[in-house]
């Protein structure tokens, strides 16, 4: 490094790789909010320090109203636009993704599962405790439907769905190991 250069503490770009612990909360048609724990991985590539393409898979285990609990998985495809890299330990982001969701539900020993799509945004900060490992905390809300519900091999589909959202805490640790 030059004499006089800044010292790099954030870098944003290339491969990463995340692991989160999450809360989630989820409500569908205007029900009371269900809350549950899980865990998430995400895999990105910052093409700059400004934006990174990711993948993420989140999933927890839901305390349903009435003792009904039941497992409840995102897949996102998404973008973060990520502010003050390079001499900053804090970076903060803002995250927009498309979502695949699922509920599945064990109902007598019987398996039940809801899914469809939706529309993820919110944000995050990011603080580097070195270039290639940072403390990461972000917080996104979900808005989307289930549209389609699979019983027993059999599937039905309808357009209008069950409309959804909710909302995901997330605290984990973020590594890129490409410096």
């Amino acid at each position: 490094m030059k004499t006089g250069s800044p010292d790099v503490r954030s870098n944003t770009e290339k491969l990463f790789l995340q692991a989160h612990l999450n809360g989630t909360g989820l409500s569908v048609d205007g029900s009371d909010a269900e809350s549950g724990n899980g865990f998430g991985i995400k895999i990105g590539y910052g093409f700059s320090p400004l934006f990174t393409l990711y993948a993420g898979l989140d999933g927890a285990s839901m305390d349903g109203i009435g003792g009904a609990d039941y497992g409840y998985g995102l897949f996102d495809i998404g973008g973060q636009f990520n502010f003050r890299s390079g001499a900053n330990a804090l970076v903060p982001y803002l995250d927009v993704a498309l979502t695949g969701q699922a509920a599945v539900f064990d109902e007598a020993g019987e398996e039940v599962t809801f899914s469809g799509a939706g529309f993820t945004f919110g944000g995050g900060l990011k603080y580097f405790l070195s270039p290639v490992i940072a403390l990461d905390g972000s917080l996104t809300a979900t808005v989307g439907s289930f549209t389609t519900v699979e019983h027993d091999g059999v599937s039905i589909s309808d357009e209008d769905g069950l409309d959804s959202s909710g909302a995901r805490f997330s605290l984990g640790v973020s590594w890129y190991p490409v410096r």
